[in-house]
């Protein structure tokens, strides 16, 4: 029988081994643990890079809408000058940081051709007491320097929602004085309206609303300008304007301002029909190319939150070929848009209405 092999009788660990094992293994486990500590603090850190990222994309999409609102706003402006042929305007209140684009766009024409007296958009009349002339200042006029005293010429347009002056105005024609005295040459609705007076000098005037203690509108006292007395030659062709912006009231002769006034209150209601002549003392004369235009107004452009203006003028005029009107700005417009956090972005308008930032 074969012999078994020896075998040492078993003998514990020595004294320590436990706790050196012990602290292997809690060795080990923090190595873990500081892994997944690490794991976790990555990805907390790309989570708040990722927020932060966010923010600042935020901020520059504000930046770039800023931009954007004022860049839009000036170049339909413009643009609205070109198609319509007529001054815009844009009004900046800094204060609110807004913009408010305005056109003085035509309402109604009339040329005098036809004894219907039909002008733009459908706007026809009727005479009483006046002639269609073969020598008006372009093709034919409408006279009435053989009427009787009470000829007058009427166009119901006291409804039409497009003749709403409060804004302001212009009233262009061309007229040719005949006949000694005093007489009114135009009444557009009560509200405003032309005179030639016995001295040859020639009245623009408007009636301004007012409000009431009760908050109610009212008709006010007539505010007027005036030329110097024989401004107006007898039998002689003259083109008269008068315009009203709500900044000024002012009359040209000829293409030349012969008088001026500054002025800011809102243009009262029409109450009454467009009349030529007048039914108490009629034009001794003849008129053409009657044009009416009205300032329409639209919603104020608002900036976005922690963006105002800098340097801004109150006010922006392009031309009817869409340029910087130069009696208005004889050098190019520039003024700056400031952020919330101190950066700034300058916009240029040029001498040809080329917008720039």
């Amino acid at each position: 029988m074969k012999p078994r092999p020896h075998r040492a009788p078993f003998a514990p660990p020595p004294p320590g081994a436990a706790r050196k094992a012990g602290g292997e293994l809690a060795r080990r486990a923090s190595v873990g643990l500081t892994l997944l500590e690490l794991l976790l603090v990555l990805f907390l850190l790309s989570l708040l890079m990722g927020l932060g990222a966010g923010a600042l994309a935020g901020l520059d999409v504000d930046r770039r809408q800023a931009l954007g609102v004022v860049k839009s706003t000036l170049r339909s402006a413009q643009n609205t000058a070109m198609a319509r042929r007529a001054t815009t305007r844009v009004r900046i209140d800094a204060a609110a940081g807004t913009l408010r684009p305005e056109v003085l766009a035509v309402v109604g024409t009339w040329h005098f051709e036809e004894p219907s007296l039909a002008g733009a958009f459908g706007l026809a009349g009727f005479v009483d007491g006046g002639d269609l002339v073969s020598d008006g200042f372009v093709g034919r006029g409408l006279s009435f320097a053989r009427g009787a005293v009470d000829s007058q010429a009427r166009f119901d347009v006291q409804d039409e929602p497009s003749f709403d002056l409060r804004g302001g105005f212009s009233i262009s024609l061309a007229l040719r004085r005949e006949g000694a005295g005093a007489f009114r040459v135009l009444n557009l609705g009560n509200s405003a309206g032309a005179d030639v007076l016995a001295n040859g000098a020639l009245r623009g005037w408007f009636f301004p609303e007012v409000a009431e203690t009760d908050g109610e509108p009212r008709r006010g006292h007539y505010v007027a300008v005036e030329s110097e007395p024989g401004a107006l030659e007898l039998s002689r062709w003259s083109t008269l304007e008068l315009r009203y912006d709500r900044e000024v009231l002012a009359l040209r002769l000829d293409g030349v301002e012969v008088a001026r006034r500054d002025e800011t209150a809102p243009v009262y209601a029409l109450t009454g029909p467009l009349t030529v002549s007048d039914d108490r003392s009629h034009f001794a004369g003849t008129l053409d190319n009657l044009v009416i235009r009205a300032v329409s107004t639209t919603e104020p452009v608002v900036l976005p939150p922690g963006t105002r203006f800098t340097s801004a003028p109150s006010d922006i005029f392009f031309d009817p070929g869409g340029a910087l009107d130069r009696a208005r700005h004889s050098e190019p417009v520039q003024f700056t848009l400031e952020h919330e956090d101190g950066s700034t972005e300058p916009i240029r308008i040029g001498r040809y209405g080329t917008v720039d930032a």
